[in-house]
This record gives C-alpha cells, structure tokens and sequence, in this order.
C-alpha cells in the first residue's frame, strides 16, 4: 500500500511537469518510447493514459488559474498589510481552490495509475528515482 502512494506522489510531480522539458525525463513518460520500453507499456496503455491526461488538462488549467489569481489577490493583501481578517478571509477562499486543484491532479494520477500493472508501476517508480537523483546530480552541479 505505501509503495502504491509512492507511485501517486511520484506520478504527481512527473504530472505537474508534464508539460515541461527536460533531458532526464520526457515531456509525457507515457509516449516516450524508451520509456515505454522499459515499462513493457503497449500502446494501448499508451493512448488511455494520454487519453486520461487530455481529458483532465482543461479543468487542470482553469483550476490552476483560478488559484493563481486568488494568491496573486492574497499576496497583494499581505503586502498592503491588510487587516488579518481580511487576509484570513481570502485563505478561506484561497486553501479550497488549492484543495480542489490537488484532488483533481491525484485523481488525474490515480486513473493513470490504474491503467499499468503493478510491475510497470514498480518499474516506473524506479525510472522516476533515477531521473531525480540525475536532476538533483546535475542542480547540486550547477551551484558548486
């Protein structure tokens, strides 16, 4: 079970960077074919895992944005020094917008999740360590 939590964390970050390039890790891991090798994913895994990502992107954007702009109106309020309970005020707006945005991304993950067996889910959760002890390697590089 915890190993399974793992693998959401895990498929979290990749998610969140999904759109992101990077030389250790492909843009989507799901339509990358070295990876997809290393998994023993079939294309069909492939497309519903796709399918899964596309389907979930859009409401992904418009709870993103909605959160960004109400952080952006919070940020202003502390920096004008508003009174607490306004600032409290826009938290309550602020940690729900939040909380829906993580929901939608966990379960984004965990449907994506359900489509690989769990030895693909192990060998990608091995695929996801190497590729962060290679960012780490090379960030840890950058500031010597």
């Amino acid at each position: 079970m915890f190993s399974r939590v793992l693998v959401i964390a895990t498929l979290i970050a990749v998610a969140l960077s999904a759109t992101l390039s990077s030389q250790n890790r492909p843009r989507k891991w799901w339509q990358d074919k070295a990876t997809m090798t290393a998994l023993g994913m079939t294309q069909q895994q492939s497309a519903d895992v796709e399918e899964i990502f596309q389907a979930t992107r859009p409401g992904l954007s418009d709870l993103k944005r909605a959160l960004d702009a109400l952080e952006a109106d919070l940020s202003g309020l502390i920096r004008e020094r508003r009174d607490e309970a306004v600032v409290s005020a826009k938290l309550d707006e602020v940690e729900p917008a939040r909380s829906a945005l993580n929901k939608a991304r966990t379960l984004m993950l965990y449907r994506m999740h359900r489509v690989l067996s769990p030895e693909q889910d192990q060998k990608l959760k091995e695929l996801f360590d190497k590729w962060e002890r290679e960012r780490r390697g090379k960030s840890s590089q950058r500031h010597s």
